[in-house]
């Protein structure tokens, strides 16, 4: 049978029985890029035990962790499951871990890594007879530089985190950290009205990340009179204005033409051939110099008339 909702406890390694297991090989190259990973970010899912410390699930985690040095390992006890029961939990840990977003795998890496420091802040405390819990350290504390690492790293998961609750759409499948942190960030530099109001539009059902990335990234290019113009249709909670808004605002802006970035090099060339001191013909340079400048210009205003047309300026 097996027990609901196991706590997560420390379990000597060299305890843990292996049985009978149907994956009679683990690849060793992903067998290191995954205890490379755990070194790196730290063990983010336990491993499943029966109570008499049969493996259930996490085959691969064990094996790395035990290449990693590792005396002890989270893992839950989940009862004496059947063979058939074994199965079924193999396959729905797997997965569960595919449909975890990235604010759920932060949570869930922050409070091991917490509890991998409280526990190696025990055991200093028992030999030292001096508490010291949440000490930002890794088996045997490390170098500084494996502590630094490890507080940026929880820093960095206590941001995430910080991020859902404040823009709850976020937490959900198709985010990653970096894109968390780029909307957190353009949302943050916005009017608090124009920000909740775009976590409005993107909490909606049916925006995927992919859209609402766009929706987020297009309003912080906008001026802010442009951007509180498109939000206020939104806000008018009329079924036509809030279309027309949602429709500019998934709109990708026209991008500068090839011809700026050409001319610009151009231009370049030309200034840097005339610092040197043999070159010859230095008038006709500055003359090309002068009319690729104009021609600059000319291109500048007419990408910024587009999107002052289009309204994004």
């Amino acid at each position: 049978m097996i027990r609901k909702n196991p706590p997560i406890e420390r379990i000597a390694v060299g305890r843990i029985q292996l049985g009978e297991r149907r994956r009679k090989k683990i690849d060793s190259k992903k067998l290191e890029a995954l205890a490379r990973s755990i070194e790196e970010t730290f063990l983010i899912h336990p491993i499943t035990l029966a109570d008499d410390l049969t493996l259930v699930c996490g085959e691969r985690r064990l094996e790395a962790v035990k290449d990693l040095g590792w005396a002890s390992i989270p893992a839950r006890l989940c009862g004496s499951p059947t063979d058939e029961e074994r199965d079924r939990l193999e396959r729905e840990e797997n997965t569960q871990r595919t449909d975890l977003t990235a604010v759920e795998l932060a949570k869930r890496e922050l409070v091991s890594m917490e509890a991998e420091d409280d526990e190696y802040s025990d055991k200093m405390s028992e030999k030292s007879g001096k508490r010291g819990k949440g000490q930002p350290a890794k088996h045997g504390g490390g170098s500084k530089k494996d502590r630094d690492a490890r507080g940026l790293k929880k820093k960095r998961l206590r941001s995430d985190i910080a991020a859902a609750e404040k823009y709850p759409f976020v937490d959900a499948k198709g985010w990653t950290a970096t894109s968390i942190h780029t909307v957190e960030t353009q949302l943050d530099a916005m009017s608090e009205k124009d920000a909740t109001t775009l976590a409005m539009i993107c909490n909606e059902s049916g925006v995927p990340a992919k859209t609402a990335l766009t929706i987020v990234g297009n309003a912080s290019q906008m001026k802010p009179a442009v951007r509180k113009e498109t939000l206020d249709l939104y806000r008018s909670e009329e079924p036509h204005k809030v279309s027309l808004s949602k429709t500019r605002l998934a709109q990708t802006p026209p991008q500068p033409p090839a011809s700026l970035s050409l001319i610009r090099a151009a231009i370049n060339k030309l200034e840097t051939a005339l610092d040197r001191p043999n070159t010859v013909g230095r008038g006709d340079i500055r003359s090309s110099i002068s009319v690729a400048k104009s021609a600059l210009k000319t291109n500048e205003e007419s990408y910024q008339a587009l999107r002052r047309k289009e309204g994004w300026d």
